[in-house]
């Protein structure tokens, strides 16, 4: 008997499924979820930054407000504000050095000098080359009688990288007045010579070299000097204005009036301008004879 043929199995079909792309609403929202996470990430070590940051903020913004309140209550004159700013001030901020100075200043000026040189000291150990702070300790080392002291810290002083006029003027002026104090008079006078090319148009330095050789009636030495500033810088009004007063002292009306009508020439300032002014009216009269 024959046997029956098996017939042979046919390969299953595969079936190619389609698949239903994802909406784009749901990719959306998984790229805004997405988006959020890594927000809150970020907002979450803002938050704690923040936070770190947040006491030693609060400390420099308190340091901050109560300096200004001490330098504003000094400047109004009331010590006693001041005075109790200051000391805020300085606890919450221990290297400020303008508060120092603020209340080294407002003890210099009650007659506290102990405290006052303290503060001025703890200034400079913040601020080493602090020319106000320089200046101030010198004044108070001169009231309490320590002038060479005074003269040690004016050396100091002007040995250091200081560029500011108005600070080399006072430093060169009050050194002036230290020498004077201690007999150096030649050296006293050269530094009311540097004081008054630093800043001309500052009064001190004048009447400190009017006063040292009127005392002595020596008007000749005096009228030299302010000729030699007059040779040296003869564009300076305020130079002009105090040798033509000099001149006008020592009977020399001419002469002072043509030093009162240059002044007026050089671009004074107002104040100066009047000044020269008022001296050319005053002694036109005696030009004219």
């Amino acid at each position: 008997m024959e046997a029956l043929s098996v017939p042979t199995a046919l390969p299953r079909a595969r079936v190619k499924r389609a698949v239903m792309p994802e909406p784009a609403h749901h990719a959306l929202s998984r790229s805004v979820a997405g988006l959020l996470g890594i927000l809150l990430l970020l907002c979450s070590a803002v938050c704690l930054v923040l936070d770190f940051l947040r006491e030693p903020l609060t400390k420099a913004w308190h340091a901050a407000n109560t300096a200004r309140a001490c330098e504003e209550y000094y400047q109004q004159g009331d010590f006693d504000e001041a005075l109790a700013a200051c000391d805020a001030a300085i606890a919450a901020s221990p290297t400020s050095a303008p508060a120092y100075i603020t209340r080294g200043y407002i003890y210099m000026v009650r007659g506290n000098y102990q405290q006052a040189l303290a503060d001025f000291d703890s200034a400079l150990t913040h601020d080493p080359d602090n020319g106000q702070a320089f200046i101030n300790r010198g004044i108070v080392l001169e009231r309490m009688g320590r002038f060479q002291s005074a003269l040690d810290n004016y050396n100091d002083m002007l040995s250091r990288d200081i560029s500011d006029s108005a600070y080399l003027y006072y430093g060169y002026n009050n050194r002036g007045v230290t020498y004077q104090n201690l007999g150096e008079i030649d050296l006293a006078i050269q530094d009311y010579i540097r004081a008054i090319e630093h800043r001309p148009d500052l009064p001190d330095a004048y009447k400190n070299l009017e006063r040292l050789f009127l005392a002595q009636n020596n008007h000749d030495d005096l009228l030299a000097i302010n000729t030699q500033l007059v040779d040296k810088h003869p564009e300076v009004p305020d130079i002009l204005y105090h040798r033509g007063m000099i001149y006008r002292l020592t009977g020399k009306p001419g002469e002072a009036y043509a030093d009162f009508q240059q002044c007026l020439e050089s671009n004074p300032s107002e104040l100066l301008k009047q000044q020269c002014g008022t001296q050319l009216s005053e002694i036109e009269p005696l030009v004219q004879r």
